[in-house]
């Protein structure tokens, strides 16, 4: 058995430049540390068929469900504050932010999915790990 929990750290790497991670942390009691990184490795690897077989029609589904997803105002005034005050501390001030992420989002296409999730996720030079 597993625990597996993900999470996205950000963090500021000086004036208007903010940097976010991916942080996926997995606990075992019953496997080791090495053998859940090379099972993770491995998965890691198997996911790339995965992604390269997606069809266009769900890759479509997907991209909507993200867009509908960025573009929905937030529920509380703690949200919507914590999503205002990023673009302030960072001093960045790109009040329009997720409308051009969700229409920059239109023109993703697989190709440049797998390509991005070989550069960063599978190729050992640009990825990092504790």
């Amino acid at each position: 058995g597993y625990v597996v929990s993900a999470y996205i750290m950000d963090f500021g790497a000086g004036r208007g430049s903010p940097v976010s991670t991916l942080c996926v942390s997995i606990l075992s009691k019953t496997h080791s540390p090495p053998m859940i990184e090379e099972r993770s490795k491995i998965f890691l690897a198997n996911f790339l068929a995965e992604l390269s077989g997606t069809s266009d029609e769900d890759l479509q589904k997907h991209k909507a469900s993200l867009t509908t997803k960025l573009l929905e105002p937030p529920k509380r005034l703690s949200a919507e504050f914590a999503q205002w005050w990023g673009e302030i501390q960072y001093d960045d001030c790109q009040w329009e932010r997720y409308e051009e992420i969700a229409a920059a989002l239109e023109e993703v296409t697989l190709d440049d999915l797998v390509t991005y999730y070989k550069a960063l996720v599978l190729d050992p030079e640009t990825r990092r790990q504790l």
